[in-house]
């Protein structure tokens, strides 16, 4: 092989070795929350942060009822380390030992009722019934979802300029799937049915700040104060 046949096979194997550690190490930009809803079923709980570690847990019912039978927990990290990190954490957590399963994810424990498992830059745990299964649902669509950076969607809300004493004026937050908010200073924040209202606080100044928590369509959570 001549000098010039070597240059052009070392750069072809560095090129080779380029493509597969980009595959290897793919980022994700979310999974659709929508999709994550199994067949029969409908989500009916929407709880962020669920967990330490930043986990959103969706619930859901089957259908025509309200009570929630399967819980799926989203973390949409940064980079696939963090995601492994974070399923290495709450394995910590589990009195006992965990099996190791195979094929879900890269890496996947647990049992038909409990599943930890990654793929990629996500995290996931799947607590119900048929949980392996549901799992290896959803570890499908993960391996199918959209690559790229997961950049947060930004949300809008309709900040009341002022806050009339025993007044609930309801609060719109756009853009986000699920949000939790909390209010300082002078107003009251509840939480209702129908949404999140805001409040004047009696014998309290009118200046306040919301501090948002939302998660987006690709179950990403973002985290703002307005």
């Amino acid at each position: 092989m001549n000098t010039l046949s070597k240059i052009s096979f070392v750069a072809t194997l560095i090129i080779a070795s380029c493509l597969a550690s980009t595959v290897d190490a793919q980022t994700r930009r979310g999974i659709s929350l929508d999709a994550l809803t199994p067949a029969g079923m409908q989500r009916v709980d929407v709880a962020l942060p669920f967990h330490e570690d930043g986990t959103t847990a969706l619930g859901f019912a089957t259908q025509g009822e309200e009570r929630p039978t399967l819980f799926i927990e989203l973390l949409v990290a940064s980079s696939a380390s963090n995601a492994t990190e974070a399923m290495d954490a709450r394995i910590t957590t589990i009195s006992g030992q965990v099996a190791e399963l195979e094929g879900i994810g890269e890496r996947a424990v647990g049992d038909a009722q409990y599943v930890l498992f990654t793929r990629d830059n996500l995290f996931f745990v799947v607590r119900g019934a048929n949980a392996t299964e549901v799992s290896r649902s959803v570890d499908q669509l993960a391996a199918r979802a959209p690559v790229g950076r997961p950049v947060v969607r930004s949300i809008s809300v309709a900040r009341p300029a002022q806050l009339p004493t025993g007044t609930a004026i309801p609060l719109e937050v756009v853009g986000a799937e699920s949000a939790r908010i909390t209010a300082d200073g002078g107003a009251l924040c509840r939480a209702t049915r129908a949404g999140y209202v805001l409040q004047r606080r009696e014998g309290q100044p009118e200046a306040y700040s919301l501090s948002i928590v939302w998660v987006d369509a690709l179950g990403r959570v973002g985290r703002t104060t307005r």
